[in-house]
């Protein structure tokens, strides 16, 4: 009890020192953001063309069919640890969920890997339009505690994941079983938004370390998630924070700034600081959770959508960007050729880190920055998505080969440290 009292006691004074000085971790819509960019943006894209597919009623009335959905259950489980040394841990397994849409092109497999929070029927427009651009088959996962997979807590509505390398566990798993449907030839590619390319990454540095070959002809990164967006707080104490929290045993409390209900997150005005300028696209997405608020699927939870992350899945987010930074510092490169495109007015993850992190991870890796996009630029206004999408499909297509890793004897990392037990990090 008194270690739970300072650590929501040290929380609260940098909640007020931090409001004084600066701009929440994840974007949230604590944010106040720019007026300028309110008002820019209040009728911004209330005429973007959304294509519904022909013979459904809505843009994402396609994924309602059930016959593009599959399941796994995950390698890695739920694992509650005894309370008592005499006691066993309990494990509950994991079922992911996934979509797979075929068409008439042959232009190559994609695989789809969403951002954080995010359900598939948020990405229906875009992975119904890989189809039509001659990309078949689609590959799209709902990663773990979100979308229709598992949930991880009894409440539903909070983003949780117990250890960053379990959406890698999946992914993997994912990434297999559409694999082992294609022939030899086929051509492969990975196209991913913001905590989905954290994921994607993460896999693809595995993987090497591994030493398994590289397989994919091209990626494109949407705004991908290097390092998180922590204001109020400095990187730093957003790390203090959530380690002290997960310490004390807060793990699955939300962190200082963060947590909300469905309706206080799409409360009046939450538009003007959301993920997108495109009013059509974000009022769709908002009737939906609403709709979807009650249902109950497959995999045992009730709502589709899912709302701020918890301290532990912060913490997981920080010591991600921490992982991505100590790969930059060794004397290897991934090699499979990337796209990046970075929203300039991205309030969601740090642009800088994104920029390094293309130049120095990979050997062959492009960044083309939206001046006028919020974080999400494959769900903005037509005027940012149209050509952002086209210049990604030009992209796959220029990609007829699988580029090898580079041949180097550096491709593990140095020792970690060991922390004495009083120590938070070290």
């Amino acid at each position: 009890m008194v270690t739970r009292t300072i650590v929501a006691l040290t929380a609260g004074l940098c909640v007020q020192l931090a409001a004084a000085e600066r701009p929440l971790f994840g974007g949230s819509s604590a944010y106040a953001g720019n007026p300028g960019h309110r008002q820019a943006r209040s009728a911004a894209g209330d005429t973007d063309a959304i294509a519904t597919p022909p013979g459904f009623t809505s843009v994402h009335a396609w994924l309602d069919s059930e016959e593009h959905w599959r399941t796994f259950v995950s390698d890695k489980p739920v694992v509650d640890k005894a309370v008592w040394w005499w006691q066993r841990d309990t494990t509950t397994p994991v079922t992911i969920s996934y979509v797979q849409i075929t068409g008439p092109g042959t232009k190559g497999a994609v695989f789809v890997s969403v951002g954080n929070t995010e359900p598939l029927e948020k990405h229906a427009e875009a992975i119904w339009g890989l189809r039509e651009q001659g990309y078949s088959p689609v590959f799209a996962i709902d990663h773990r505690g979100q979308g229709r997979s598992s949930r991880l807590l009894d409440d539903a509505y909070k983003s949780h994941v117990d250890d960053r390398h379990d959406y890698v566990v999946d992914f993997r798993q994912f990434v297999n079983l559409g694999v082992a449907q294609l022939a030899k030839d086929t051509k492969k590619f990975i196209f991913c938004h913001s905590m989905g390319c954290a994921v994607t990454f993460m896999y693809l540095i595995d993987e090497h370390r591994q030493g398994i070959p590289q397989q994919f002809n091209g990626l494109a990164a949407n705004a991908p998630l290097v390092q998180p967006n922590t204001d109020p707080f400095s990187f730093g104490v957003a790390n203090a924070i959530a380690q002290a929290q997960v310490w004390a045993g807060l793990g699955e409390s939300y962190p200082p700034t963060l947590g909300g209900t469905l309706e206080e997150h799409y409360k009046e005005g939450a538009f003007a600081t959301s993920s997108t300028t495109s009013h059509a696209r974000y009022t769709r997405m908002k009737d939906l959770c609403f709709a979807r608020q009650h249902h109950t699927y497959a995999a045992g939870h009730t709502g589709l959508c899912v709302g701020s992350a918890t301290a532990n899945t912060a913490l997981e987010f920080v010591n991600l960007a921490k992982d991505f930074a100590a790969f930059q510092e060794l004397a290897t490169d991934l090699a499979v050729p990337v796209l990046v495109q970075q929203a300039a007015l991205d309030r969601t993850v740090v642009n800088a880190p994104m920029t390094s992190f293309c130049s120095d991870a990979f050997r062959d890796c492009t960044l083309t920055v939206y001046p006028t996009s919020q974080h999400n630029i494959w769900w903005e206004a037509d005027a940012i998505r149209t050509p952002a999408l086209a210049e990604v499909y030009a992209f796959f297509d220029q990609q007829d080969v699988v580029q090898p890793h580079p041949v180097t004897t550096t491709t593990t990392q140095p020792p970690k440290k060991q922390c004495k037990w009083w120590q938070l990090s070290c």
